[in-house]
């Protein structure tokens, strides 16, 4: 399959929010359309292309890991990934705990630790939250305690641990953006509530946003982000790193200036060995083969 010039716009839930912001930053982009009613899919698709966006479809269960992970790679053999959006949720009113569970948390962390493996240099991830997390007073010591050593705290410190070798070899930028109240057919189930509509009532607005304004907030967190990267990049490009090889007893056999953000090999004279290395845009250094067991490498400080 021949892969596509555009960059791969990946947007996880096609609702408000989800097709929203597929409008806002669709132009000059592949879009990928990924929810989990056929429904929603294919009113979203129909907006979109009547717009001109270019749109491809897969249908995916946010709670499932390998329906996520399916999804990444239908979105590789594309074209380069450069964004992907996570809307996908469910509120208080749309499921049992273990459901709101599977999709908001394991959802999100199937979202982060797949596409880690798949998005291109200087690419964004964002996730949509909600506002739940801003309403609570903080918890008690003894509570935050007992949640932080949760088993869903474990889960995510592994899935954490996997997707940070691989985002650190790209420059990628991961942001969470949490909307308030929005006028969504989310919002519209909650409203059967009456706090949700005190609530508005209280907001000196007095209505729910719109996903036109959130899809605005995502685009300009992805937009700032972007340039920061780009200014990170033309930095890294002027930066280098000195590379040290140390042995098993830390003492250091050799050492070479190279640009950041590069890769190559550096020969340990001691023992033969040609190490293959990748340097970060701020000279993190990770070894990618070569090595023995004794064998290290280290940030020197400026060359």
């Amino acid at each position: 399959m021949t892969l596509d010039a555009l960059p791969i716009l990946v947007i996880i839930g096609a609702g408000g929010i989800g097709l929203a912001t597929a409008h806002r930053l669709g132009a000059n982009h592949h879009i990928l359309i990924a929810s989990r009613s056929s429904s929603t899919i294919t009113s979203a698709t129909e907006s979109l292309r009547k717009a001109g966006h270019k749109v491809s479809t897969q249908q995916v269960d946010a709670s499932s890991h390998d329906s996520v992970k399916h999804l990444a790679n239908t979105a590789a053999s594309l074209g380069q990934v450069k964004t992907v959006v996570m809307t996908a949720g469910l509120s208080p009113t749309m499921g049992s705990p273990e459901e709101i569970l599977s999709v908001n948390v394991g959802g999100v962390a199937s979202v982060i630790s797949v596409f880690a493996g798949v998005v291109s240099e200087n690419s964004v991830v964002v996730c949509v939250g909600s506002m739940a997390s801003s309403l609570l007073p903080p918890l008690s010591d003894d509570l935050e305690k007992h949640l932080a050593t949760a088993p869903v705290g474990e889960l995510l410190s592994d899935e954490a641990a996997a997707a940070s070798k691989k985002f650190s070899e790209r420059v990628v930028r991961v942001v969470c953006v949490s909307p308030g109240m929005t006028d969504t057919k989310m919002l519209e189930a909650e409203m059967q509530t009456g706090n949700i509509r005190e609530m508005i009532g209280m907001h000196p607005l007095k209505r729910a946003g719109t996903v036109e304004e959130i899809a605005e907030a995502i685009g300009f967190a992805i937009l700032s982000l972007v340039v920061i990267m780009a200014a990170a990049s033309s930095a890294a490009a002027q930066r280098r790193c000195n590379i040290q090889v140390r042995n098993g007893s830390n003492s250091i056999t050799t050492s070479a200036c190279v640009l950041a953000g590069s890769s190559g090999v550096i020969t340990n004279p001691q023992s033969g060995s040609v190490i293959s290395y990748r340097t970060s845009e701020f000279c993190g250094i990770s070894i990618t083969g070569g090595a023995t067991p004794d064998e290290s490498l280290s940030n020197g400080g400026p060359c």
